[in-house]
């Protein structure tokens, strides 16, 4: 008899194959939007023209070919292909085309007030999307598979074939989400994690992909049933090998624990993305508001957008650390 962990794994299908899905990216834009300063969100309204986050995070994957065409590249600015076994053997961000390089481009225009509407609206919606598929361990990893898109998976019991990639982006977050409306589960994940959201303003979207890319080693690729790293060849290319063999068309069935672990880490990396994506449109429309400001009484919750100065630059945004710590939720 199936265990109610199981059947509620098994009931989370869904043929699209966005990065974080639908879900997931609806629910860093929530906990961003609860973020957002009052000068922030008055400049969000008036780039997206009365719309809101939730309303424009989808906008790369769902005009990813016409977006394609009109700004030839783009399409890989969802990801970094950074290898899974051995060492980095090729170039995999040619002329600037991937996430690491763009998070940084598209923060830039959506602070230059010089910009067109146009593009910085454009540029808002690159970045609050790009921001949530870094987080996402196979947008920051690959096999040569195309982030596990090749290699088929079942869900533990299951019969439907699903590719890894689909699995991570999609099932596995409504695993997680089920039972629960989104805007809940945006809130449920800023109750549990305010605390950390000016520490996890630190860093760099390359440190932060790089932290993505290590889940994926330890999990992601790493616990998939049979998986090893095979030697490098002439050109210094490793591949993942499935029990000592080539992986081919080889289909494996997650287990129990494969899946419990990655329910365990989305929660953060989910919760990472959303902080990330609000403290950065701070940042960039609000840098003088971004402050937290202090509770009038001890039971509010203070905004967690962390200071700093204004700055078209992220690298120096995200080197100054917020001037106010927040305390942990009691």
């Amino acid at each position: 008899m199936k265990s109610l962990f199981l059947i509620t794994i098994l009931s989370a299908c869904s043929t699209l194959a966005f990065g974080w899905g639908a879900e997931g990216h609806r629910v860093t834009a929530l906990m961003a939007d609860d973020m957002l300063t009052p000068k922030t969100r008055i400049q969000v309204n008036q780039l997206l023209d009365g719309g809101t986050l939730v309303d424009a995070v989808l906008f790369p994957d769902i005009y990813r070919e016409a977006l394609k065409r009109e700004v030839p590249g783009s399409d890989k600015w969802h990801y970094d292909n950074i290898p899974v076994c051995g060492q980095l053997a090729e170039k995999y961000c040619e002329d600037g085309n991937c996430a690491s390089a763009q998070i940084p481009k598209q923060f830039a225009i959506l602070a230059d007030n010089t910009k067109t509407k146009e593009d910085r609206a454009r540029a808002l919606k690159f970045l609050i999307h790009l921001v949530g598929d870094i987080h996402q361990p196979l947008h920051a990893s690959d096999d040569y598979d195309l982030g596990g898109g090749r290699k088929t998976i079942y869900l533990p019991n299951g019969t439907v074939p699903r590719n890894l990639h689909i699995a991570w982006d999609v099932d596995l977050v409504k695993l997680l989400i089920r039972g629960m409306s989104e805007s809940d589960f945006a809130k449920q994940l800023t109750k549990d994690h305010r605390k950390d959201f000016s520490r996890w303003m630190r860093g760099s979207p390359v440190s932060w992909i790089m932290d993505s890319h290590g889940i994926s080693k330890r999990l992601a690729y790493g616990k998939l049933p049979g998986f090893t790293c095979g030697e490098a060849d002439t050109n210094g290319k490793q591949m993942g090998l499935y029990e000592g063999k080539p992986w081919g068309d080889t289909a494996v069935m997650l287990t129990d624990d494969y899946v419990k672990g990655a329910a365990g880490v989305l929660p953060v990396l989910i919760a990472r993305a959303g902080a990330r994506i609000g403290g950065l449109l701070n940042s960039a429309l609000d840098p003088e508001g971004a402050m937290p400001r202090q509770s009038s009484t001890k039971t509010d919750t203070p905004p967690v957008a962390p200071a700093t100065p204004k700055t078209e630059s992220l690298r120096e945004a995200l080197s100054r650390p917020a001037s106010v710590e927040n305390p942990p939720n009691k």
